[in-house]
């Protein structure tokens, strides 16, 4: 399949090469019947001059922003609060709208309740009755100590007796046995008491409750760090530093259900600007990052402005729903920082492809193929120069030719026909006013 843009170069060739071809026919006959035997054919040439001359590609695409983002909300509250109006400036992590978290926070403090219920029930049915045996050694504690201070009681009272002559020394001294015996008492109750715990404690941690058990308090623990999560998430902040470009929230409205669905707000980052076009499969291949573009808008007037390749997709897209056609986005960066280009616009690309200056370029209709060959005809003292050259860079209406064998300031003739050979005398309009 031929090249498309070979195609159309080809189609303009024709039509330019029809039209003349009509034209010179008819000087031709002019020349041929009007004119004596010795009469020069006239021809229609062009002086050979050097230029510049480069090759590009005109894309169409949309300016926007070097980075966006749109910033929506799963979560199903109202929007009691909106911070900033198109136009702000923001930072990133800046607050863009509050919503409502009154429900949420119920929601989790519902969700902790029946976490902790769940693993009350958990450790009942591992521990059974031992709540109940300490409360006994609790009990027996208690008793002792009660014990302890009767005897510490008894033991003082005793001793201002025996001062004071009332009773023996004997009755008080059997008095402190019963205080000693109270204190060991206490002790043996206090480490049961220790002891019981800690069986509890090693008993709970080495049994384990059913696997249906630990996935149901899993499940409860997720749901609980989930409903955490979304408490943080009732700030919608700005994931971005930018300009707030829309503003689709309103007050009032649930987060979810903005204006037929679009997002909460659109941040982009306005400092620098990009175009954003698709290339067609066919073109993907001339171009490359860093190349040259030169960027026009309706909203520059006449002026341009500078731009460079800066990005090409590594896939591919339809260009339609017929999908048969394939493009491929490319981003071109945009030189400077111009007040009057704004992100949304519709922008023209002419991505420079080649480039040659102060190089021989002449018209389309000045090359001859023949035999799979290129040539010219340059007319030189009123003869024909047949020059066999190599085709250069093509550009929308010119092309660079290539040959040691070219002057720059010859008379190359337009349209060449394989009746005009080498050597053939013919007459320019330069050398008929000389005649």
């Amino acid at each position: 399949m031929k090249d498309k843009k070979s195609f159309l170069k080809l189609s303009r060739k024709k039509i330019i090469i029809g039209v003349l071809a009509v034209a010179l026919i008819s000087a031709l006959a002019i020349g041929i019947f009007g004119r004596g035997k010795d009469e020069d054919v006239y021809v229609s040439t062009v002086n050979l001059e050097k230029g510049d001359i480069e090759k590009s590609l005109s894309v169409t695409g949309t300016i926007k922003g070097t980075d966006s983002a749109e910033i929506s909300s799963s979560l199903s509250y109202e929007i009691i609060s909106i911070n900033v109006k198109e136009g702000d400036y923001v930072s990133k992590g800046q607050v863009l709208a509050v919503l409502d978290g009154k429900d949420l926070k119920r929601e989790i403090e519902m969700a902790k309740k029946d976490y902790e219920l769940a693993v009350l029930q958990s450790r009942e049915s591992l521990t059974g009755n031992i709540d109940t045996s300490i409360k006994a050694q609790e009990v027996q504690l208690e008793q002792s100590i009660l014990e302890q201070e009767e005897a510490q009681r008894q033991v003082n009272i005793k001793k201002n007796l025996h001062e004071s002559g009332a009773i023996p020394l004997e009755e008080l001294i059997q008095s402190e046995i019963v205080l000693e015996r109270a204190n060991i008492s206490v002790e043996l109750a206090q480490e049961t008491l220790r002891k019981t715990k800690h069986d509890i404690e090693k008993a709970i941690e080495e049994s384990r409750p059913k696997a249906s058990t630990e996935k149901s308090l899993e499940i409860k623990r997720d749901v609980i760090k989930q409903k955490e999560e979304d408490l943080e998430r009732l700030n919608i902040k700005s994931p971005i530093e930018g300009t707030v470009t829309r503003v689709n929230a309103r007050l009032g409205r649930n987060a979810q259900n903005t204006d037929g669905n679009r997002p909460m707000f659109i941040i982009e980052n306005l400092s620098d600007l990009k175009l954003i076009v698709s290339i067609s499969e066919f073109d993907i291949a001339r171009v490359s990052e860093g190349q040259e573009v030169e960027i026009s808008a309706d909203i520059l007037g006449s002026d341009s402005i500078k731009g460079y390749v800066s990005r090409i997709s590594p896939t591919g897209e339809a260009r339609d729903q017929g999908g048969r056609e394939m493009v491929i986005p490319v981003e071109i960066d945009i030189e400077g920082n111009d007040p009057r280009l704004i992100a949304g616009v519709s922008a023209r690309g002419k991505v420079l492809i080649d480039r040659k200056e102060n190089t021989f370029v002449v018209p389309f209709e000045t090359i001859l193929e023949e035999a799979g060959e290129s040539y010219v005809l340059a007319v030189r003292d009123g003869i024909i120069n047949k020059i066999k050259v190599a085709i250069g860079i093509e550009g929308d209406m010119n092309t660079e030719i290539i040959s040691n064998d070219l002057i720059e300031g010859d008379e190359i003739i337009l349209n060449p026909t394989m009746e005009k050979i080498d050597g053939m005398k013919v007459a320019t309009a330069s050398n008929q006013e000389m005649r």
